[in-house]
């Protein structure tokens, strides 16, 4: 009995002097081996920021949904992610960088089934055509529809060979999409790949009543330099899938790549946008001061919505702000 009460003792004697600190988001006492210390620290404040392990796992996670939170930084400042790989799931570190490499590319490209809508990494595209590890489903990852055969209308590269072929009086076979040139004779063309169509409208061949020659032409493509270009068709017209009705679900999910305009301006469930989000893009220069529900009640922030035990009011224009909001916001 006397050994284990000694042993409690000590334990006892240990958990006095474990450094403990204040976490910056729930302001909840944490020991400081369990969480994040940073550099950085508002004026009002008495020791530097830190992230207990559950409100930095929880900051990490909220922002690889919500762009105003990416890259997480507190003050202004970013907070490394090499430091937080010993206190997050290594899953999640692996799903911080999968973000930062999606946000980082100039175009990225979504899956265009929408049920599935996850960002394609480089590796999974071959020839502008994107595979969806996920749903397997193919992507065109110039115009974002559904894998379409043929050239891709979006296509500057494409609008500028059409314009050239409608210049030059270039025709393409409606069997397999080749684009020909007739140098000469008559117009009855007989493609690589076994189709015969005319030359003049590009329907198959003995459909149409154009004129089977041109007598120029006859001779030699080049002396009809000044004849009327070839109608030529761009591929939208007979190449590209329908847009889905749904598809605008999908094109939703580019808001993730774009910040909310001045970074605070979340919308939650319908909330309309609250004016302490204007505020915070004002000229005042905020002096904040914690308030507590009166009675067990909540305070709500005004620019996130969420209910908490307290919040942080200016004094001057009276935002009302919760701890992640003025941290990892602004």
């Amino acid at each position: 009995m006397s050994k284990g009460k000694g042993k409690a003792r000590v334990d006892s004697f240990e958990d006095e002097h474990v450094a403990h600190t204040f976490c910056s988001a729930c302001m909840e006492q944490c020991a400081l081996s369990d969480t994040l210390e940073l550099e950085c620290k508002r004026p009002e404040d008495a020791i530097k920021h830190a992230y207990c392990r559950s409100c930095l796992i929880d900051l990490l996670r909220t922002s690889l949904t919500d762009t105003t939170l990416f890259p997480p930084r507190c003050c202004g400042k970013r907070i490394p992610i090499f430091a937080c790989v010993k206190l997050c799931p290594p899953a999640l570190i692996d799903q911080y960088r999968d973000k930062q490499n999606e946000l980082a590319l100039p175009n990225p490209v979504y899956c265009s089934n929408r049920y599935c809508g996850k960002f394609i990494k480089p590796g999974c595209v071959t020839a502008d055509v994107a595979t969806c590890p996920s749903c397997k489903e193919e992507t065109c990852t110039i115009c974002k529809n559904p894998r379409h055969n043929g050239l891709c209308p979006k296509d500057p590269t494409v609008q500028m060979l059409m314009e050239v072929a409608g210049e030059k009086r270039w025709q393409r076979c409606p069997r397999c999409r080749t684009m020909v040139e007739l140098f000469e004779g008559c117009y009855h063309m007989r493609c690589r790949c076994g189709g015969e169509f005319c030359y003049k409208c590009a329907k198959p061949w003995k459909t149409c009543r154009c004129v089977q020659w041109d007598e120029n032409r006859l001779i030699s493509g080049t002396q009809v330099a000044d004849a009327p270009g070839n109608h030529i068709a761009m591929p939208e017209e007979e190449e590209v899938q329908e847009a889905d009705p749904l598809l605008d679900v999908v094109n939703d999910l580019n808001l993730r790549l774009a910040t909310v305009a001045g970074g605070f301006a979340i919308q939650n469930d319908g909330v309309e946008e609250s004016d302490d989000a204007d505020q915070l893009s004002s000229e005042c220069s905020h002096h904040w001061k914690r308030t507590h529900g009166q009675e067990g009640e909540r305070e709500g922030c005004g620019v996130c919505h969420h209910q908490l035990k307290f919040v942080n009011i200016c004094t001057t224009c009276k935002t009302r702000i919760c701890n992640r909001c003025l941290n990892n916001r602004l």
